[in-house]
């Protein structure tokens, strides 16, 4: 993340609160976990000369107060940040809105270990779906010399809630937690794990975020495109991307959105939707739509809108063929593979403008919570 340190530090020097903080911030910064950045030449060039300081932290910010003025993009380049003050200007912890970002402030006198200045955490249901928000987190930066570093953790499904509560508790790691919404339909109920997991947020209050994705899960974030190239060999897959793709030139392609496209959609649980009604018409729209791209329902089950099995497993029908649990990393593993390894600007081409929104947003989210730079030699 970026530590704007303000100019209340600068005031405050002498204090060894101010002081321990600035150890901690420039160690964090030298073993390049973070980017460190002041509005002013002046307040950087304080810490730089005040001998109450290590050498190697002076180092450190004499390093960076030489490339300050190359470096007041930052500010405007992401839309979180946090802001660190001196305990007289501000105590504890809070968000405020500057803008269209969000400044994190909180005081000096909390930033007492080294926990604090740890890399940036990213917690997701497991650590696959954190490779693709560090995709888009590269995305939203190419061209600029900024890296992305983060501790990946997967918090197991249902766990996830439990793991990001004692985060939340313990309030001296930063923590961005991207959760599926679970959702089967635009506006519908989240699921169990979301649910559990905002239950534990206490925005404002912490050095955490929670982010719900705005689709079902992250496989509904991957472009059909990308699905298509690891299932050249798979007939089960390869039924599933020519749906999608039907799909995406229907008049229903936003649906698409909030499919199960692991496990896909066979017979028993569409007619169970269906009868529910929920959201009015919206099952029996998309029926209509895809019941002419394939003729995988029985005539009888078609005709009374009903599955003749007794049962999910013993279900034959389909409306679309899963492409399985194992999706997302095979997407990932071929866009990461050196022989057909594709750059950020060359992913960034394939995203269509249908998920390109969604890309943008998670990706600048992502970059503002886990950018760092290089290392930086105190010698």
């Amino acid at each position: 993340m970026l530590f704007v340190l303000d100019e209340s530090l600068a005031e405050n020097i002498d204090d060894r609160k101010v002081q321990q903080a600035l150890e901690y911030i420039g160690l964090g910064r030298s073993e390049g976990k973070h980017l460190v950045f002041c509005e002013k030449m002046g307040i950087m060039k304080t810490f730089a000369e005040c001998e109450a300081l290590s050498q190697k932290t002076r180092a450190v910010y004499f390093n960076i107060y030489n490339k300050l003025a190359s470096k007041r993009a930052y500010y405007n380049t992401f839309v979180r940040y946090m802001r660190v003050v001196a305990e007289g200007t501000h105590s504890g912890i809070s968000w405020r809105d500057v803008g269209n970002k969000k400044e994190i402030r909180i005081s000096a006198n909390l930033i007492d270990d080294s926990t604090f200045i740890q890399k940036t955490m990213l917690l997701c249901e497991n650590e696959t779906d954190c490779r693709l928000y560090e995709k888009m987190a590269r995305m939203a930066v190419i061209g600029r010399k900024i890296n992305i570093s983060y501790e990946p953790r997967g918090g197991g499904g249902a766990e996830t809630g439990k793991v990001y509560r004692v985060l939340q508790k313990g309030r001296n790691r930063l923590c961005l937690c991207i959760a599926d919404s679970d959702q089967k339909y635009p506006g519908g109920p989240i699921g169990d794990t979301a649910r559990n997991i905002r239950k534990a947020d206490k925005p404002s209050e912490t050095l955490c975020e929670l982010k719900i994705i705005d689709v079902r899960e992250a496989e509904n974030l991957i472009p059909t495109s990308m699905f298509s190239e690891v299932s050249e060999k798979d007939q089960n897959r390869m039924s599933a991307v020519d749906f999608l793709e039907c799909l995406e030139k229907s008049s229903n392609g936003e649906t698409r959105k909030f499919l199960d496209l692991k496990e896909g959609l066979n017979g028993y649980r569409f007619f169970g939707l269906l009868s529910k009604n929920q959201p009015p018409d919206y099952w029996q729209n998309f029926f209509n739509i895809v019941r002419p791209f394939r003729a995988n329902i029985k005539e009888e089950c078609i005709y009374s809108q009903d599955c003749s099995a007794s049962d999910d497993k013993r279900c034959e029908c389909f409306v679309m063929q899963g492409l399985g649990d194992g999706i997302l990393e095979d997407v990932l593993n071929m866009l990461d593979h050196a022989r057909k390894g594709k750059t950020d600007r060359k992913i960034a081409e394939m995203i269509p403008d249908e998920l390109r929104d969604y890309w943008e947003e998670y990706g600048e989210l992502t970059a503002a919570w886990c950018c760092s730079g290089s290392q930086i030699s105190a010698s």
